[in-house]
């Protein structure tokens, strides 16, 4: 891919520009991403819009969205969009219409591919981990890491008090 374009530049560009389709055509655009990519990339989308600091499960669709165009901004084009200013760069972008104009430009087979990864990585995780069966996997999986975590001592005082002998769980 060529030198990549600072996405406030190429906008400036843009809005100075007499002839805009033809000063579009100053991004190169990328047209195949392999699907492992897509998939690793879908992932890493889902699970930073799936979760609360805590790890608890809070679904975030509207940077789902804002990853999802930042995803193809940075995979099919050479626009330089930075993770740390993201927002900014996409309402820069939107203000003028671009993301639709950028979007047009990668192959439709490329943006709805992605887009069914990501759709089904997300139904994926509402399987997993938001369906009761999910739920009891996941709360059994938390209560097994506090007891690996739990002093030895601890428990023995834990089985005396339940009225179970060490090596006896049989009650």
């Amino acid at each position: 891919m060529e030198e990549r374009i600072n996405v406030k530049e190429f906008v400036d560009g843009y809005e100075k520009s007499k002839n805009k389709p033809v000063y579009l055509k100053k991004l190169t655009i990328n047209d195949y991403v392999p699907y492992g990519e897509k998939c690793f990339l879908a992932n890493k989308i889902i699970e930073s819009t799936s979760y609360d600091a805590q790890r608890n499960i809070k679904i975030d669709s509207a940077a789902r969205y804002l990853l999802f165009v930042y995803t193809l901004l940075k995979s099919y084009t050479n626009l330089d969009v930075t993770a740390a200013h993201m927002t900014e760069e996409f309402d820069l972008l939107n203000r003028y219409g671009l993301i639709d104009e950028i979007t047009n430009l990668i192959p439709e087979k490329e943006v709805n591919e992605f887009n069914k990864i990501l759709s089904m990585t997300y139904e994926d995780f509402m399987t997993n981990h938001y369906e009761i069966h999910g739920f009891i996997t996941d709360t059994i999986q938390k209560i097994s890491n506090v007891i690996e975590g739990t002093s030895p001592e601890l428990l023995d005082e834990l089985r005396k008090y339940i009225g179970v002998e060490k090596g006896n769980d049989n009650g």
